[in-house]
């Protein structure tokens, strides 16, 4: 059976676990991110409320413009320049045999409905190589990812997120990949 792990990049990854929350903050953990800009941390929330990336250093990818980054709030670059390293957010997919990845997508939904955008969110996406981002809101606008061709006991994704509130308040969403393994 495959098994799937998510991690936030950084000095060394923090494991995101299912009872995690991936938090898009302000200048530091649990700040917030002014309305219309878009978020100068990125950090792993445990269920207790604890940031369980604090000695991680983890990575930040800022949304600058359709093809523009800030990494770790340096200097605007290509998002074309972006490294798989750089990215915030790795998805590592495993499994004893060998296997490749078909068709996948990445996106998020309000935690009901996968076609359903989650409420008063931007979202930029974008795979590791991409020119451009993706404002993935719902199945239906999700970011397609590249097919995994050369069968291996793991296949990893490496995505590049920003996210900016559009309302004041506390802005939640829930984010999936899809894929078919053969």
């Amino acid at each position: 059976m495959s098994t799937f792990t998510w991690y936030l990049q950084g000095t060394t990854n923090t494991e995101i676990a299912e009872t995690d929350i991936l938090q898009f903050a302000g200048m530091g953990f649990n700040s917030t991110i002014i309305v219309g800009d878009y978020n100068k941390s990125t950090h792993v929330k445990t269920s207790a409320g604890a940031d369980k990336s604090s000695a991680n250093t983890p990575n930040n990818n800022r949304y600058v413009s359709s093809n523009q980054v800030s990494i770790n709030e340096g200097a605007n670059q290509s998002l074309s320049t972006v490294v798989d390293s750089e990215a915030t957010l790795l998805i590592k997919i495993e499994d004893t045999s060998d296997f490749e990845v078909e068709d996948a997508v990445f996106y998020v939904y309000n935690g009901t409905s996968v076609a359903t955008p989650p409420v008063d969110l931007d979202f930029q996406v974008a795979e590791v190589g991409d020119t451009d981002f993706t404002q993935a809101l719902g199945k239906g606008d999700a970011l397609a990812l590249d097919d995994k061709t050369v069968a291996s006991t793991e296949q990893n994704y490496y995505i590049v997120a920003s996210l900016s509130p559009e309302d004041f308040g506390t802005r939640t969403g829930t984010m999936r990949f899809e894929g078919v393994l053969i």
